[in-house]
């Protein structure tokens, strides 16, 4: 697991990576074990580049499916906006909704409260190509099983750090 730290000309990326490239796939850690994990890794890059450009991209790379396992436990909360039988959203457009759903599960996670302990704040802004499906979840339950690409942002807080 490694956090990788790019500075592009049109601005830095950080990438949070579970797989490393030539070796056996592994499954992903918990969406608490990412924020223990990055807390850890953001203490060091922040030692590293005391200069971090605020906002800056942010990825889970394959870490991804953990929160996408959260938004789905948020789905299946009873006052869900959310139709499992036929998986979609009860009211509201369908990308604006889990967008938002997605946002509020980023927000409840340990990742945020590890960027929150630097003093960075998290944001979705925006997400790819979202499949539903009912093989695992439960009782037939049509809900998110995988989104392609979330765009995250992390912004310094002021007066914080």
């Amino acid at each position: 697991m490694r956090l990788d730290y790019f500075a592009p000309p049109d601005g830095p990326m950080m990438v949070f990576r579970f797989d490393e490239p030539d070796q056996p796939a592994k499954p992903w850690p918990s969406i608490d074990e990412q924020g223990r994990i990055l807390d850890r890794l953001l203490a060091r890059l922040l030692a590293e580049h005391p200069d971090l450009a605020s906002p800056f991209a942010f990825s889970l790379g394959s870490g991804r499916g953990a929160l996408v396992a959260a938004l789905d436990r948020q789905l299946l909360e009873p006052g869900a906006n959310w139709d499992v039988k036929r998986g979609r959203p009860k009211q509201g457009q369908f990308g604006d909704v889990l967008r938002e759903e997605l946002d509020r599960a980023l927000q409840s996670s340990a990742i945020a409260k590890a960027f929150g302990a630097h003093g960075y704040a998290l944001k979705l802004k925006g997400i790819g190509r979202i499949d539903i499906d009912s093989v695992k979840a439960p009782a037939g339950a049509r809900l998110p099983a995988f989104i392609s690409t979330m765009d995250i942002e992390a912004t310094k807080i002021v007066g914080k750090g």
